[in-house]
């Protein structure tokens, strides 16, 4: 495999030949390489006109220069990406980075076993490849229908429909960290993204995972084994409440499956992080159930319920809340927490209706996790048949 380097020795333009170390644009069978042979900026404009096998931003990068757009960008990236530097990417316009194939850096869990290659390898310890947080925002990783582990580091805007595997992973099978980090921080998912663990160890315990940006979609399984899930509201302005995704939480379609309306969840550990404008909060919808075996509420998080005249939000917590920020629960019994003021009904995924009534002679029927639905009683000599997959008086 070829390693093609960023030159710039003719101009900022990735696409003119004369720019790359072969004399020749990157193809599916190399390696695109930024490192000390750059000459001056790469600045991306559409779509690069050829896959590459790889990216490779080196650590000697000259720091002179940068990765910029100069319009919307899109690059196909058949196996990963690798980052040894901070600050190069400088994105002001959309810049995507489709992932085409296969996850192709290798992962290994606790006891030495191979699991689900890694996308993104990152060796930074601290800091970011993003040049500031409007650079970070304009960038995605498209990791498509592939399932993927996460090495810890910063990460942009995520898309795709596969399965993020909520692992700890390392280098090799002698348990040698890729950088010491310490968590993966994620700007936003914006598309169906699954989260799923599988055969839980107690090197679990020691991996974070920090949403940043709250959601704009999430796949139908939202379960994090035994690592740490950490939150924060959306970086923008007075936009209030956020909603926090808890079992059958489809928030108007954006959460689980959209054909059999189930949204499943299942945590360790939830942490609740002060959030960059004091107006957000994050809430839990009405009649709503979280469970947790541990929950912390870390000064100026805010972590609420609805007020009276609602159904309660119940929280089930093997241990007792860490609440150092604001929340409207009180405790019920050991383990069991509830919202102040509402009225406490039993969801469906709790084996209940989520009702607090239902009219007289009327019908119930499912709507996956949701709320029962009330069919009310037809007039007299009505006839029950079924319209678009549910039932109605005819």
């Amino acid at each position: 495999m070829a390693e093609v380097k960023w030159i710039g020795s003719t101009s900022t333009d990735p696409t003119t030949a004369s720019n790359w170390s072969t004399g020749g644009l990157p193809t599916a069978s190399d390696s695109m390489v930024f490192d000390g042979s750059a000459q001056a900026n790469c600045q991306f404009n559409g779509t690069f006109p050829n896959t590459v096998h790889d990216i490779k931003i080196a650590s000697d990068w000259n720091t002179d220069y940068q990765i910029t757009t100069g319009g919307a960008s899109v690059i196909n990236v058949g196996g990963f990406l690798s980052i040894a530097i901070e600050n190069i990417i400088n994105a002001s316009h959309s810049l995507t980075f489709n992932f085409t194939g296969s996850a192709s850096v290798p992962a290994f869990v606790g006891d030495g076993g191979s699991t689900t290659s890694a996308f993104v390898n990152m060796s930074l310890n601290s800091g970011s490849v993003f040049t500031s947080e409007t650079s970070r925002a304009n960038t995605i990783y498209n990791f498509d229908a592939t399932s993927t582990t996460m090495v810890d580091g910063v990460y942009p805007q995520l898309k795709g429909t596969g399965i993020i595997k909520t692992k700890k992973i390392y280098s090799d099978a002698s348990r040698t960290a890729f950088n010491t980090y310490g968590s993966v921080d994620m700007w936003t998912i914006i598309t169906d993204l699954k989260f799923e663990s599988e055969k839980y160890d107690i090197y679990d315990y020691e991996k974070v995972f920090l949403f940043e940006g709250g959601f704009t979609a999430l796949g139908e399984n939202f379960k994090f084994g035994h690592t740490t899930a950490k939150f924060k509201t959306y970086r923008s302005s007075g936009t209030g409440s956020v909603v926090f995704p808890v079992t059958g939480e489809l928030n108007s379609a954006a959460f689980g499956n959209d054909t059999t309306k189930v949204f499943n969840t299942q945590y360790h550990k939830v942490v609740i992080e002060a959030n960059d404008n004091t107006a957000n909060y994050w809430l839990v919808s009405d009649g709503k159930v979280l469970e947790c075996n541990e929950l912390v509420i870390n000064d100026g998080g805010r972590f609420y319920a609805n007020m009276a005249g609602n159904n309660s939000v119940v929280i089930r917590c093997t241990r007792r809340p860490t609440v150092i920020g604001d929340w409207n629960f009180r405790q019920v019994t050991e383990g069991i927490y509830e919202s102040i003021g509402g009225t406490n009904v039993l969801p469906v995924t709790h084996g209940g209706t989520g009702l607090t009534t239902v009219v007289p002679g009327a019908i119930l029927y499912g709507d996956g996790q949701g709320n029962l639905v009330v069919l009310s009683p037809g007039g007299n000599g009505t006839t029950l048949t079924i319209s678009g997959g549910v039932p109605v008086w005819s």
